[in-house]
């Protein structure tokens, strides 16, 4: 099912260290691939993260129209924002989560809500499948990163948030895997640094600068 995000004035700060990001906006269509780009400490990623529901925004809006139906992520109440992450969002932010025990396999298809075999292919894609019988605990963080992020692109949902994806990829094996997700009507969000490839296939670019939109 196509999804439609319309970000407006989104923001975030933290105690510690103040703002990350401020006064976004940005719409992001079925089939649009939207690059938000800066250096380090520009709140790119801190953007990702909101938007997926891992970080609660200080400030703005966060539209997403699926089917129809419309609901606020930046307010959404905990448990109708976990059943719409559930149900409609896609992210790789950190990690896969899942109990330590669990084979990867099993925690990947989980994640993806796909058939076992498929989220075999997907690791196979990125070259983990011989994880697959591994029980997540014992991956080092970066099999866990990328075990994610098989999760994040063999899940159909209609929302795609990826936090610097080339880190555990391939650039051109990415490339062409989001084009099938956007020939499949996925709206994709992707944090990059500068110079990342993933700017050749986007359909709009958003640079942050000490975390304003410029």
């Amino acid at each position: 099912m196509n999804a439609v995000l319309a970000v407006s004035a989104l923001g975030k700060s933290f105690e510690e260290s103040g703002p990350a990001f401020g006064d976004l906006d940005m719409t992001v269509r079925a089939g649009d691939l939207v690059v938000v780009t800066g250096r380090r400490e520009s709140g790119k990623t801190s953007v990702v993260r909101c938007l997926s529901g891992t970080y609660v925004p200080s400030s703005g809006n966060i539209i997403l129209t699926v089917g129809g139906h419309r609901s606020d992520l930046a307010t959404a109440p905990p448990r109708t924002l976990a059943w719409i992450r559930r149900h409609h969002l896609a992210a790789f932010d950190g990690p896969l989560v899942a109990p330590p025990s669990q084979a990867v396999g099993a925690a990947v298809a989980r994640a993806a809500q796909v058939r076992p075999e498929d989220a075999l292919l997907a690791m196979d894609r990125l070259g983990v499948r011989q994880f697959a019988d591994v029980a997540l605990g014992r991956l080092r963080p970066a099999q866990r990163h990328s075990v994610a992020l098989a999760a994040a692109l063999a899940s159909r949902a209609a929302v795609i948030l990826l936090d610097e994806p080339e880190s555990v990829a391939d650039p051109d094996l990415l490339g062409s895997w989001l084009d099938e997700r956007r020939a499949d009507g996925a709206s994709i969000v992707i944090a990059a640094r500068p110079g990342s490839t993933s700017h050749e296939y986007a359909t709009t670019v958003i640079q942050l600068s000490e975390g304003q939109q410029t």
